[in-house]
């Protein structure tokens, strides 16, 4: 005689019971591969938009139109049992690979985007060309020749310092980042100029021919000195890099011809500053063009190894090229 328990234990597996668990077992594997596991086509390594004003079904459609989801119904069932009332996060996510409708659901409720930070620095220095070559290099989505449009007219105005970009970063979006880190770091310098009677702009264009002239603070300041008592007592200021930024050649390949030229960079032919800065300068040599060192010093150079040695008239200055150079 078979025992009460085991008989009915036994039922249970040979009867009609073993069928309907079978059944169950099977519609949960049917659901999930309907509707949890991700579409065969999910488009891997690519970004979805979900835009302002969205709503929940609006979103649900779009995922599965884009083939991200297999089912609206159940994708808004787990945003909903999951988030509650918190719904979705607008913003542009990246697919790096196919997720299930359950990990879909987790991110787009946390905001989670997905896209890596990326570190840039723009050395203190540099030209909109040069920051549109170092961008471009670093962010998937930026065009260099864009930058260049968009910064048209800015050069000295794009602060340039260590910035943490995603890897869906616009170029619109790097153009005024940079804009308005200037503004920012700027403004106390920018009411310090205001309140001596200094043209601010004249102060960025004097700062982004310091940049180019020295390396150490205390050469910037004596450097700005230097040009500023030129200007003053109607003398050219002389110096290489306005017209190096102006025709895109280095020192060593300036002509007499060139020198002789009439660019509005040209600092040996005509006095005062150039008709705009030559680079973006950093706070260091923005605050020399603001607060020069006076000295009794007129002229200056730089040995290779940019030790820079001043005189106080050309004589002596002659005297430090046949020395240092």
């Amino acid at each position: 005689m078979i025992p009460f328990k085991n008989y009915a234990f036994y039922s249970l597996i040979s009867g009609k019971w073993w069928r309907w668990i079978a059944v169950a077992v099977l519609s949960i594997f049917v659901f999930l591969g309907v509707y949890i596991i991700p579409p065969y086509n999910f488009p891997a390594q690519h970004s979805i938009e979900i835009k302002e004003g969205l709503t929940l079904s609006e979103t649900a459609d779009l995922l599965k139109n884009e083939n991200v989801i297999r089912s609206p119904f159940v994708f808004k069932a787990f945003v909903y049992i999951l988030g509650g009332e918190r719904g979705v996060q607008v913003g542009e996510y990246f697919l790096p690979k196919p997720a299930s409708v359950v990990s879909l659901s987790f991110r787009i409720i946390k905001g989670d985007f997905g896209f890596e930070p990326v570190k840039i620095t723009f050395p203190e220095g540099s030209t909109i060309a040069e920051m549109a070559k170092i961008a471009e290099k670093k962010l998937p989505r930026f065009n260099a020749e864009e930058f260049i449009k968009l910064t048209e007219g800015k050069e000295g105005y794009l602060f340039p310092d260590t910035y943490v970009f995603y890897t869906n970063t616009k170029t619109e979006n790097v153009a005024n980042m940079l804009e308005e880190n200037f503004k920012v770091k700027t403004d106390t310098l920018k009411r310090s100029a205001e309140k001596l009677g200094k043209d601010f702009r004249d102060i960025i264009i004097m700062a982004s021919i310091i940049e180019e002239e020295a390396r150490k603070e205390e050469d910037r300041k004596m450097i700005s000195g230097i040009l500023w008592k030129r200007i003053k007592i109607g003398m050219a200021l002389q110096v290489d890099a306005p017209f190096i930024y102006s025709i895109g050649r280095n020192t060593y390949e300036l002509t007499k011809s060139d020198l002789r030229g009439n660019s509005p960079y040209n600092t040996y032919q005509n006095r005062g500053l150039p008709v705009g800065p030559i680079s973006n300068p950093g706070i260091s040599s923005i605050t020399a063009a603001l607060y020069p060192t006076e000295s009794p010093y007129l002229f200056y150079l730089s040995d290779k190894n940019g030790t820079v040695y001043y005189g106080k008239d050309f004589e002596e200055h002659k005297r430090n090229r046949e020395l240092y150079l």
